[in-house]
């Protein structure tokens, strides 16, 4: 629970060794060397701590980007929250936090890479955050051989978060979606419980429809470690849609929890509909 819990912008060398340690816990692989971590927040970079106590329970890491069409922004890397301080709303709260500093700095974007395939995290990032997934990248990072990616390619979204503009300070829609949406992906469940993605006639259509449904597994990791082939089924049928989708000119809007058919469903919709810019323009 993040009860208690303090959060604070780190700044200094004995700060960045300590996230190296929560780093190694989280992740079960080799740290961002600290003398890099320090020289990035030096620079325009934002590393924040949360703390029980004198614990650090969660950390979000941050450094500057440069692109030729969108200028400066802030690349957000890392988000790390300790066993004991998850499921409590603590990593929402980091990147809230984040959101605000960021502004202050001169801001407007802030983005990052997550997993389409992990429900929690596209939940928080579509869902709650109100970022978008407006990009689909395969095997971004090539082969990790951390605890949780190792075994499939590392596919990814680039999450948008334009934190100035009104999608970012909306709420998504979900009873308006769920009725409107063309349903690309459904399931089944198969007699171990998982998931199984059934792909529909929709899906083989011109998208051309303001809504469309894509569903995923709401465990992905449990599915990883019990059937691989299964998981690497569920890759490779999202990969070509979302990636269809996002050629198309949708972008993910938002994520629908359906707990009752262990699963959650992505809402793409046409990127030109969102409202992405400062003041809504």
């Amino acid at each position: 629970m993040s009860k208690g819990i303090i959060m604070r912008e780190l700044m200094e060398v004995e700060d960045m060794i300590q996230v190296q340690k929560l780093e190694e816990l989280v992740w079960g692989m080799n740290p961002v060397p600290y003398h890099q971590t320090f020289t990035a927040v030096k620079n325009g970079g934002i590393m924040l701590g949360a703390y029980k106590s004198t614990t650090l329970a969660g950390f979000l890491y941050s450094f500057p980007g440069f692109h030729e069409e969108k200028g400066t922004y802030l690349y957000s890397h890392m988000l790390g929250i300790h066993p004991e301080h998850r499921r409590g709303g603590l990593g929402e709260k980091l990147k809230q936090y984040q959101r605000e500093l960021a502004l202050k700095k001169g801001y407007r974007l802030i983005t990052w890479t997550f997993d389409p395939l992990e429900s929690v995290n596209a939940y928080l990032n579509l869902t709650k955050l109100r970022a978008i997934g407006g990009r689909y990248m395969e095997n971004y990072y090539g082969n990790l051989d951390d605890s949780l990616n190792r075994g499939l390619p590392s596919d990814r979204f680039l999450a948008e978060w334009h934190i100035d503009s009104p999608h970012a300070e909306s709420h998504a829609s979900v009873k308006a979606d769920t009725n409107n949406g063309r349903l690309l992906l459904d399931t089944r469940i198969n007699s171990d419980g998982f998931a199984v993605p059934v792909e529909t006639s929709a899906a083989e259509e011109g998208k051309t429809a303001v809504c469309y449904l894509v569903a995923i597994p709401d465990n992905f990791q449990v599915i990883k470690k019990e059937d691989s082939s299964l998981a690497a089924e569920w890759r490779m049928i999202t990969g070509k849609l979302f990636s269809s989708l996002i050629s198309s000119g949708y972008a993910a809007e938002s994520v629908i929890k359906e707990q009752q058919h262990n699963r959650c469903l992505y809402v793409f919709k046409k990127r030109e509909q969102l409202n992405l810019t400062a003041g809504g323009g």
